[in-house]
């Protein structure tokens, strides 16, 4: 059993994606809270409307709610627990990829469900991304049981199935459209960390493949080293056993 939250080394070179994400948590608050509301209304993606102004499919995630100090504090820490082990098996460019992904994919089926049946409130904050990409940490050991925050055990499968339907009730009690639509995304953070997706899990195709390549020189190279010493085994004893017939026949002369 893993603990959620388990203390590690403050910060890692290696996990810049995981401090990146981190720190635009950190930035959309203070943002939020020293603007007055003024980068909410200009960055949150509204119910209304959502496609006249492109870029709010990007910027929502660099959003706060008014005096949500310990929401993004938790959000904020969430990421820091489970950021890093995506980031260990894909890579930083490839943990950044899946957030903007997460990000855009899920601005965009919030756009189109409002365009279907008009919900009352705002999308902002990085949490529905978040939840992608737990989803597809959840996806890679899904009989793994952890304890959130030291306390909850339970498997990583349901974990993310509560985490999709804590999803998809926080937007379809005021749009089923919405709602439903924005579970989209979870599901297919879920598939691609099965590797059920056009796009590869982990590293890409020519990376697999070159990987690959230089795994099978190395087993060649040692199946040829195994065969010189073979061969050099061989002719050892066939020295040693030749000397033994001289030496008997010089014994029997």
């Amino acid at each position: 059993m893993t603990n959620f939250g388990r203390r590690r080394k403050v910060f890692e070179r290696s996990l810049i994606g995981t401090w990146s994400i981190v720190g635009l948590i950190g930035i959309g608050f203070l943002l939020s809270f020293f603007s007055n509301g003024q980068w909410f209304a200009a960055a949150a993606l509204p119910a209304s409307g959502s496609f006249t102004e492109p870029w709010r499919l990007f910027t929502y995630a660099a959003v706060s709610g008014p005096g949500a100090f310990i929401g993004t504090l938790l959000v904020g820490y969430w990421a820091y627990v489970t950021c890093p082990f995506l980031e260990r098996e894909v890579k930083t460019a490839g943990l950044l990829a899946a957030f903007l992904s997460a990000v855009v994919g899920t601005g965009l089926m919030f756009a189109v469900g409002n365009l279907i049946e008009q919900g009352a409130r705002p999308l902002y904050g990085a949490w529905p991304a978040i939840v992608a990409l737990t989803v597809v940490w959840c996806s890679r050991s899904p009989e793994m049981v952890i304890r959130v925050f030291f306390c909850i055990p339970i498997k990583l499968k349901w974990l993310a199935l509560v985490l999709g339907l804590g999803i998809f009730f926080s937007y379809g009690t005021t749009s089923l459209a919405v709602g439903s639509l924005m579970v989209l995304p979870i599901l297919a953070a879920w598939l691609w960390g099965l590797d059920r997706l056009p796009v590869p899990y982990g590293r890409p195709k020519f990376d697999k493949a070159r990987l690959q390549k230089k795994e099978d020189t190395e087993f060649h190279d040692f199946m040829d080293k195994v065969r010189e010493k073979e061969q050099d085994r061989k002719e050892r004893e066939e020295l040693k056993r030749l000397l033994e017939s001289s030496l008997d026949d010089d014994q029997d002369a």
